[in-house]
């Protein structure tokens, strides 16, 4: 609740103050009027950038899902499969492993090499194979063969 303490404000809005909080204003409250929504104009298609037209939906917002960089890099590459026995993670851009999980490696590559694009951090990944059991999940893409 506001004090009623008038000498608290400055004097010019005194009286104003006093006669609101007494329930005397008067004032005309402000209103608009819409304009009628009867128009010789109306939206008959959305067209992209790319030249692709759409209907335009009664207005609403399409949504569309949201993956951020780190998550499209684990559900893009080769980082989405298991490790197997003896397979660790590795970065060939600075030598970083991993041997768990690809979250880390995916972290890894977007905070310290800026990579976000999935085709890109799968070139740099490697899989370190130490029975050479050569899984076909985890060649490398750019050589159809399991990275040493």
């Amino acid at each position: 609740m506001i004090g009623r303490n008038i000498h608290e404000i400055p004097l010019k809005y005194a009286e104003f103050v006093e006669s609101v909080m007494n329930g005397e204003d008067d004032s005309e409250p402000e209103s608009f009027r819409r304009a009628s929504l009867d128009s010789e104009w109306h939206l008959e298609a959305i067209v992209d950038r790319d030249g692709e037209e759409h209907a335009p939906n009664g207005g609403g917002v399409d949504m569309a899902p949201l993956k951020l960089p780190v998550q499209r890099i684990l559900d893009e590459t080769r980082l989405r499969h298991s490790l197997g026995r003896g397979e660790m993670w590795r970065c060939s851009k600075c030598n970083f492993a991993y041997h768990d999980d690809g979250t880390m490696l995916a972290r890894h590559f977007v905070g310290e090499h800026g990579i976000t694009d999935p085709e890109s951090a799968d070139h740099v990944l490697t899989v370190d194979d130490y029975y050479d059991e050569d899984r076909e999940c985890m060649r490398h893409p750019a050589r159809g063969v399991a990275e040493l």
